[in-house]
């Protein structure tokens, strides 16, 4: 029984979560103690020397250096321990409880079609009355401005009407409660009233009637939803529903710019924050609230493509309103991150524009929470490899590397930490080489979150000094290349050297990666033929080959033309260097024993070639190094070596390295 409880502890140890972070926890406390401990007994000149080549054992809790529960850390695990551990909250969660209620409507504005108590109502009926409705509705707005002239004009007139006003309001309700007695509450709008609305709202001729079509936009959106706010109006038809929509997602942000005397073509941050202190705002505020309340409602429950796309294109419009509301840009971030991972397609797109003029316009309130809110949210789905979902990563890679270099100076330090989290997970595999640790680095996280890294250092090296971030770089990666020598590991081992190629012909710096190229070499035995080998054999798609394929001549073909691929991109970088011959020997020699010792015309075919354009490049740089006359201490003369040759791009060497990726393309 005391071996079985042994291998319990021991399972619980490196696989239980909640047992290592109580772990962490504790770790953590215990080493605060320990801190102060030990700088209690550094001042005490009688301590006695511990001997750091025997640990006692109190140590033994600690391999290489590492604290056991550091060992086996994940990526979420250290992320989680850094930024938190809440990858998302539900961006539907304040949809209701962060109701603000109806805004307060004009009670003049008619409505031209209330529900009848039997029920009955249709598009034939609107489509009767539709023209009659439009005179009466015309004719009452006149009688309205008439009358508020009359107000402003005589006082006793409008007082007589403010102490009648109740006694007729009470009236009209108890005869719409006698007219609806047995049928449902709320009012029914119709097309009529919604068409009357927006044309008295295009024409500038009365603005009051905003709230009422705002609070219909809210009862529209929140539909079906069960919430009180989408019983108060009720829609005809069809009809009636999309045209209130469509009309106040497509022309609000235009009637709130000219209500606040902006310009359509966008504004300056520090306009919107004057603004907030005027009348106009005082008044404009609860509309543009209640119009992006109802707006993220409607995003989180809409599910047609285009209509989340259209949304989102409107929402862009309008970032600029979003500056006295933290609240209101916390919750659409997280539905933009939301859509922009999960959306696909258009979605995906229209949902990253929307982030990136976010982070620019309103960029000391949310760019950092989403330089940590994109990385974790592609953490979370760059976990596994599907072909099918390849070109998904790739994107929200891509996005993530353009969204922190929007301000490369504010995303240095956390892309710095995030960078450390891969070292960290990366440094105790490498000393034990553990199958746990093994793991934890051959994993489509942990490449994906790599060649993520390389992508932003490449993508941003010429313009700012990134030489910390690319030493990093350069050294998790060869790093990986050396924790897995196996030949089942060989596509990991390319995507590292591709990675060392980017790295190198983006920073200008030489990085030896011919000697990983020609590793590759060693595979690039004569295979058999098999008919149940895959025809579209491709090493991108694995991190470990199966067994059943390493003896595959397909196989061997694909390990001798990633070698030969890889090591041309290598040399392409340095075709025109002075010491390019000396920089290709050793390679050189390696593929003419190649030749010698295999027999397979398909293997030879893909070698010869690139044996002959290398022997030609060389003899190409060795004449032209023949001819110069300066010295090798020279610096600026050497690296000006052969560079209008290099421009002009006329190298049989580049053309041959064009080839190459041109095939590699189709």
């Amino acid at each position: 029984m005391g071996k079985l409880g042994k291998k319990a502890r021991k399972f619980a140890r490196k696989n239980l979560q909640s047992v290592q972070k109580r772990k962490r926890k504790q770790n953590a406390f215990r080493g605060s103690l320990g801190k102060k401990r030990a700088s209690s007994r550094s001042y005490n000149p009688g301590a006695k020397v511990e001997n750091l080549d025997h640990p006692t054992s109190a140590d033994t809790k600690t391999v290489e250096g590492y604290p056991e529960d550091i060992v086996n850390q994940t990526l979420d695990d250290i992320f989680a321990d850094t930024f938190g551990n809440d990858i998302y909250n539900d961006p539907t969660a304040h949809s209701d409880s962060e109701s603000d209620g109806l805004l307060p409507e004009d009670s003049a504005a008619p409505y031209l079609f209330t529900e009848r108590s039997d029920g009955s109502s249709g598009e034939g009926y609107d489509t009767t009355l539709s023209e009659q409705n439009k005179a009466i509705q015309m004719e009452l707005m006149k009688q309205k401005r008439k009358l508020d002239r009359l107000k402003k004009k005589d006082p006793k007139f409008r007082e007589f009407l403010e102490n009648h006003s109740s006694q007729l309001q009470h009236a009209s309700d108890e005869e719409l409660l006698s007219d609806e007695e047995g049928g449902p509450n709320g009012k029914v709008l119709t097309s009529s009233t919604i068409a009357s609305w927006c044309q008295q709202i295009m024409n500038q001729e009365d603005i009051s009637v905003l709230p009422n079509l705002l609070n219909g936009f809210r009862a529209a959106c929140h539909y079906g939803s069960g919430s009180p706010d989408a019983t108060v109006y009720k829609f005809q038809t069809k009809v009636a529903f999309c045209k209130i929509q469509f009309f106040v997602l497509h022309q609000s942000d235009s009637i709130f710019r000219r209500l606040m005397g902006m310009s359509n073509s966008g504004c300056k941050k520090s306009t919107i924050l004057e603004l907030q202190c005027t009348s106009k705002w005082t008044s404009m505020k609860p509309l543009v609230k209640s119009y992006f309340k109802s707006t993220f409602y409607l995003l989180t429950q809409v599910t047609d493509t285009q209509i989340i796309a259209f949304i989102l294109s409107r929402l862009r419009d309008s970032v600029s309103f979003l500056v006295p509301f933290p609240e209101l840009q916390r919750r659409l971030s997280k539905i933009a991150i939301n859509l922009w991972a999960t959306g696909g397609g258009s979605v995906s797109s229209m949902a990253l524009l929307l982030i990136l003029d976010m982070a620019v316009y309103l960029k000391t309130e949310v760019y950092d929470s989403f330089l940590i809110d994109t990385y974790r949210t592609f953490m979370a789905h760059c976990k596994f490899g599907e072909p099918e979902n390849e070109k998904h990563i790739q994107f929200l890679a891509d996005s993530v590397v353009e969204l922190y270099s929007l301000d490369v100076a504010k995303s240095y330090h956390k892309a710095s930490i995030l960078m450390q989290h891969l070292s960290r997970v990366l440094r105790p595999a490498f000393k034990r080489k553990n199958k746990e640790g093994l793991r934890l680095i051959h994993d489509w996280q942990y490449v994906n979150c790599l060649e993520l890294w390389v992508k932003f250092v490449s993508a941003n090296i010429k313009e700012y000094d990134l030489q910390g971030l690319l030493y990093l770089a350069i050294q998790i990666v060869t790093g990986v290349a050396h924790l897995f020598p196996g030949p089942r590991f060989l596509p990991l081992r390319l995507k590292c050297i591709c990675l060392l190629n980017k790295l190198s012909d983006a920073s200008g710096v030489f990085i030896p990666v011919g000697y990983l190229s020609l590793s590759l070499l060693e595979f690039g035995e004569d295979g058999k033929a098999d008919d149940r080998a895959p025809k579209d054999f491709n090493f991108s798609r694995f991190l470990k080959v199966p067994k059943q394929l390493l003896k595959l001549s397909k196989y061997r073909e694909e390990c001798v033309r990633s070698a030969v691929t890889t090591l041309a991109e290598h040399f392409f970088q340095w075709s025109y260097h002075i010491s390019f011959p000396e920089l290709a020997l050793f390679p050189l020699m390696s593929f003419r024993k190649f030749l010698q010792m295999r027999n397979s015309e398909n293997l030879r075919h893909l070698v010869k070639p690139f044996v002959d354009q290398v022997e030609r490049n060389i003899d190409f740089v060795q004449r032209k190094r023949d001819e110069i006359a300066f010295s090798p201490n020279d610096q600026a003369s050497i690296e000006s070596f052969l560079q209008d040759e290099k421009r002009k791009g006329n190298g049989s060497f580049q053309k041959y390295y064009a080839s190459i990726v041109g095939k590699s393309l189709l």
